[in-house]
């Protein structure tokens, strides 16, 4: 039962990492948004770290490569430094 458990929390992992992955790329698309929000400069270096990679979701497109694109960024540690 036990490396059932392992290779299950593994996944978990894995599915936690892609949901942030789109969180983090909705929550930057929401501020490109709303101009008058002010936020935290942690946060607003994240934003930056992600338009420098992903661009603005002008029109209707395929996401899954700009969520394959945070989620390298995560798994790199790129956003959190």
């Amino acid at each position: 039962m036990g490396p059932i458990a392992g290779f299950k929390a593994l996944q978990v992992i894995e599915h936690v990492r892609q949901i942030l992955a789109i969180e983090l790329l909705v929550g930057t698309q929401a501020l490109d948004l709303r101009h008058d929000v002010t936020v935290p400069e942690r946060l607003a270096k994240i934003h930056y770290r992600i338009r420098q990679k992903v661009s603005f979701l002008a029109q209707d497109r395929e996401l899954s490569s700009d969520v394959a694109v945070v989620r390298e960024m995560i798994d790199n540690n790129a956003l959190f430094a």
